[in-house]
């Protein structure tokens, strides 16, 4: 039987307490630290003091700091007016060969769950986001970066949650005829647990981990076995005769990461968990973020792209 640990999630090696925060600020300010930025706690409330820090802190923390920066006035009159107005069976956009409807939209209202479409097209977009920073011909590239793969949700459904309910490498074989898992730095995969709850699965190639996420503290062992036995699939379909199932490590990430406190709020909690890693960012924020972060996902879904900074 394999074993899987429990292991708390990035700054918890430093604080004991879970990556639950009251206060973005305070959030944000923990990370400049994190980061090596200077800040003086002399005087709080001087939010114009200048940051003294390397230009790897300052992007790093300018990164983190976008995540909780609110809509612009256009962005948030749009949002407001879709999320409010009825369903008509519009589509608003058409991206990644997929016509995203009002209907699925709408789910980003406060205390709806959020259905397969929109956690798919937010990984589409991380997915793509991906690609131009590790593209070398893009503006947005960058040279320090390691593609990663974000699979849908139904890479786990038929992996793992099929009609037999057993693991079944078969069903997803051809799913990585276009990239080389082993020269990726994570794959991210999002899990819909029988239409009622959702978590993610994040496999660390180059720290030779398999971390499970989860917004009500689910340890996922058959979803982290069932990932480590696809490793050891893809690597035989490769011919790669040096992988060693016994170098990797399953993680539970357990109650230590950001945890819902409803239950309606496991869709964004995911996709938060998912668009925080991408860009190596703590799992810093909470509930109190999540009405922000919904309209956040909502706007940048009717753009059809992520708007980060690089």
């Amino acid at each position: 039987m394999i074993s899987v640990k429990t292991k708390v999630n990035v700054w918890d090696n430093k604080f004991s307490v879970p990556a639950l925060v009251k206060y973005e600020k305070e959030a944000y300010k923990k990370y400049l630290i994190e980061c090596g930025v200077y800040i003086n706690d002399d005087d709080d409330d001087n939010d114009d003091q200048p940051i003294q820090s390397t230009s790897n802190s300052v992007t790093s923390s300018s990164i983190f700091k976008s995540r909780f920066e609110p809509l612009s006035h256009e962005d948030s009159k749009r949002v407001t007016h879709i999320l409010t107005s009825p369903d008509k069976g519009e589509t608003l956009i058409e991206k990644f060969n997929t016509p995203v409807k009002k209907k699925w939209v709408k789910t980003l209202n406060d205390g709806e769950w959020l259905n397969d479409e929109v956690i798919n097209f937010c990984m589409c977009m991380l997915q793509e986001r991906d690609d131009e920073m590790c593209d070398q011909s893009n503006h947005m590239y960058n040279p320090s970066r390691v593609p990663s793969h974000y699979y849908s949700s139904f890479f786990m459904t038929r992996l793992i949650d099929n009609e037999n309910g057993e693991y079944n490498y078969a069903n997803v074989k051809r799913w990585s005829k276009k990239f080389n898992v082993f020269h990726m730095d994570k794959i991210f995969c999002p899990i819909n647990l029988g239409n009622v709850h959702w978590t993610l699965l994040v496999i660390y190639m180059c720290e030779k981990e398999i971390v499970y996420y989860d917004s009500m503290g689910g340890c996922g062992t058959k979803y982290v076995e069932g990932a480590l036995k696809y490793l050891e699939d893809e690597s035989a379909k490769l011919g790669i005769n040096t992988f060693c199932s016994d170098e990797w490590e399953l993680i539970s990430t357990n109650i230590r990461v950001p945890q819902q406190q409803n239950g309606c709020d496991c869709g964004v909690f995911t996709i938060m968990y998912a668009d925080f890693i991408t860009d190596n960012l703590p799992l810093d924020f909470s509930q109190e973020h999540v009405t922000l972060f919904r309209k956040k996902i909502c706007a940048n879904i009717l753009k059809g792209r992520v708007g980060y900074p690089i």
